[in-house]
């Protein structure tokens, strides 16, 4: 525990509609589980990553309309700040709960801005650094998700991969996205497949909502961890609640994973 540090990653989906109230509830949860977690291991620092899901878009919000005409626009460039900020401003809700969550606990999520931000954890005793590469996939989200329909760039637009770093030995990097591959439509696709096998060792998904471990070994000989979570809580389904531990040793380099499942039937 000492030398222990807990990333609380939630790949989205927060909240059902989007709304305050939604937030001030999972708020309260995901409190107590914090404060369970400090209470029995003090020493452990706590260090919450968040990206949105597309319940976490207030569809009825005074934005919408905007939105739709910029998400319909020829024109529109999700490159520009101004023009994203105005396709994530039904996430209002979802930022404002990420900066409470930042000023109690160093939350990192994406900005507002932006596709893909990334968020550092350096570690004090070890030459490692932990990069969150946090994608919005839900900025285009729609009431009723349109599988193969889903874009992170706008055109041939490389997102800002073209602009990221390279990737160090010392690096590594977990992707935290909502929507996978199967979403995206077919240039995005492409831009996601060039993207991921340069620079993620580990893939957190969300939306699904159907656990999954897999370790793909790609033809220029890198390889990632695709781990998509369970849903703490199902609507339709109220008794089950499900998630998933990763554990990554940095000295010897194995990852073990864990899936908690419980059904109250």
């Amino acid at each position: 525990p000492e030398t222990t540090k807990v990333l609380l990653c939630i790949t989205g989906d927060f909240a059902f509609e989007g709304l305050e109230r939604q937030y001030t509830a999972i708020g309260m949860i995901l409190e107590e589980v914090c404060e369970i977690i400090k209470k029995r291991y003090p020493s452990v620092s706590i260090h919450p990553v968040f990206v949105p899901g597309n319940h976490d878009c207030d569809f009825k919000s005074e934005h919408e309309d905007v939105r739709k005409t910029m998400l319909a626009s020829p024109t529109l460039n999700v490159g520009d700040p101004k023009q994203f900020k105005l396709c994530t401003n039904i996430q209002e809700n979802f930022y404002a709960f990420c900066e409470e969550w930042s000023g109690k606990y160093g939350a990192f999520y994406c900005n507002n801005d932006k596709v893909l931000t990334i968020n550092e954890l350096n570690f004090d005793t070890e030459d490692i650094h932990l990069k969150f590469h946090c994608i919005n996939t839900s900025w285009c989200s729609k009431v009723h998700e349109e599988k193969g329909k889903m874009k992170i760039t706008t055109g041939k637009m490389k997102m800002v991969t073209d602009s990221l770093p390279c990737k160090e030995r010392d690096d590594i990097v977990i992707t935290m996205i909502h929507h996978d591959a199967e979403w995206l439509d077919w240039d995005d696709k492409e831009v996601w497949n060039d993207y991921h096998k340069k620079y993620s060792d580990i893939i957190l998904v969300g939306h699904d909502h159907a656990p999954e471990f897999i370790w793909r070994q790609n033809y220029d000989n890198t390889s990632n961890y695709f781990i998509k979570g369970n849903q703490l809580y199902d609507k339709k389904n109220p008794d089950q609640s499900g998630f998933n531990i990763l554990k990554l040793n940095t000295n010897v380099n194995p990852i073990l994973f864990h899936q908690f499942f419980k059904c109250f039937c």
